[in-house]
C-alpha cells in the first residue's frame, strides 16, 4: 500500500436506510448484532403539547471505534412503528433551533431521497484523527467538502454514557451518487479504552469493508475520486480495485464483476450504489451456528460467511473470521 495522506486512517461507520427502525432491528437480531432502540429528535407539535419525533432517526450496532448504523425517517402522518424508540428532546433558543432544524430537514430530505431508489446501504464515513487536518487535505486534493462541525457523539463507557464533541463534515455531496458520504473523527483514545461494546451473538467486533458497485466505464474515475479521497494508491485484485486502509479496505466493483466478485449481491440502481459491508468476527463456527439457528441464509466464500441483500435490508453482509 502507498500512502499518500494519512488524514484518513481508515472507515467509522456505514448506514443503512430502512423502511421501518422496528423490523430492521429484528433482523439485525436475527443476523447476530445487539441493536438497542432507535434515537429520534423531538419537537411539541405546539406549546404545551407532548414532544413528537420527526426527521430522521437511528440506531447503532456498536464496535470499539467503529458501529454499524440502522437509519430511517419519520413519516409525518403513520409516526415511528417501533415502541420502543427514545426521543431526545430539543430545547434550544429560537435562532439554533430553527438551524437546528434546517439541518435536519436536509439530512432528512436526502436520506428519503435514498429510500426512494431502494432500502440498502447508503452512508459511508472514513475515520480520521484530526478533522481540521483531514479537511485541509482535501482542500489541497480539490475535494469539495462541507465545513466541519462539532458534534457529541454519546459513548457507553465502565463509568456511564460519555457525550464526546466529534468533529464530522460532509463529503463532496454533489458527486456522490452512491450516497452520503463524510469524514468524522475517532473518539479519544482513552475514551476508546474503557468504551463498553456489546457482545454480539455473532461475535462480531469492527467494521472492516465496504463494496461499491460501479459502471465498468466508469471504474477509473472512481478510482481517481476515492484514490483523492483516502490518499491511497489502490491495488488491483482481479478486476475489482482495492484501496487498503489501517485495519478496512473500499473495494469498487465494476458492474461486470459482481457475480464473481460477490455471489447473491443484488444490481443497484444505474449500476452505481453500496452492494455489501463487512464486519470481522471472532468466531467463523458460532456466527454460522447463529445464523442456521434463525433460519438465515448464507453461502461460504474462502473462510467468510455471506448473507445475500434479501435478508441484510438491501446489502450484503460479509462475516469475516
Amino acid at each position: 500500500m502507498t500512502r499518500t495522506s494519512t488524514a484518513i486512517t481508515g472507515l467509522h461507520h456505514v448506514g443503512l436506510v430502512v423502511r421501518d427502525i422496528a423490523e430492521a432491528r429484528r433482523a439485525y437480531a436475527r443476523l447476530g448484532f445487539v441493536v438497542p432502540p432507535a434515537t429520534f429528535p423531538a419537537l411539541p407539535p405546539s406549546p404545551g403539547a407532548a414532544p413528537q419525533a420527526f426527521g430522521a432517526g437511528n440506531t447503532h450496532a456498536e464496535f470499539r471505534g467503529t458501529f454499524l448504523e440502522l437509519a430511517t425517517v419519520v413519516d409525518a402522518e403513520a409516526g415511528i412503528a417501533d415502541e420502543d424508540v427514545q426521543l431526545h428532546v430539543i430545547n434550544a433558543p429560537d435562532e439554533v433551533l430553527a438551524l437546528l432544524t434546517e439541518t435536519i430537514d436536509a439530512t432528512t430530505a436526502r436520506l428519503r431521497a435514498s429510500l426512494e431508489q431502494r432500502e440498502g446501504l447508503h452512508i459511508l464515513a472514513f475515520r480520521t484523527p484530526d478533522a481540521d487536518a483531514a479537511a485541509q487535505h482535501l482542500d489541497r486534493a480539490g475535494v469539495a467538502h462541507g465545513a466541519v462541525q462539532r458534534l457529541q457523539r454519546p459513548i457507553e463507557t465502565d463509568d456511564g454514557p460519555r457525550n464526546e464533541p466529534i468533529g464530522y463534515f460532509e463529503l463532496d455531496e454533489h458527486r456522490t451518487p452512491e450516497g452520503r458520504l463524510a469524514v468524522a473523527e475517532d473518539a479519544p483514545a482513552e475514551i476508546l479504552a474503557v468504551q463498553r461494546v456489546p457482545e454480539h451473538p455473532n461475535t462480531a467486533f469492527g467494521l472492516t469493508g465496504v463494496h461499491l458497485g460501479v459502471p465498468d466505464d466508469e471504474l477509473t474515475a472512481y478510482a481517481h475520486r476515492y484514490g483523492a479521497y483516502l490518499g491511497v494508491h489502490p491495488r488491483q485484485e482481479g478486476q475489482t480495485v482495492v484501496f487498503d486502509l489501517a485495519g478496512s479496505r473500499v473495494t469498487l466493483v465494476p458492474a461486470s464483476a459482481v457475480p464473481e466478485a460477490l455471489p447473491g449481491a443484488s444490481d443497484v440502481p444505474g449500476g452505481v450504489g453500496f452492494l455489501a459491508c463487512a464486519v470481522r468476527v471472532r468466531d467463523r463456527g458460532a456466527a454460522a451456528a447463529h445464523l442456521e439457528a434463525n433460519a438465515v441464509p448464507f453461502r461460504s466464500r474462502g473462510d467468510a460467511l455471506v448473507v445475500a441483500p434479501r435478508d441484510a435490508l438491501g446489502a450484503a453482509l460479509i462475516l469475516e473470521p
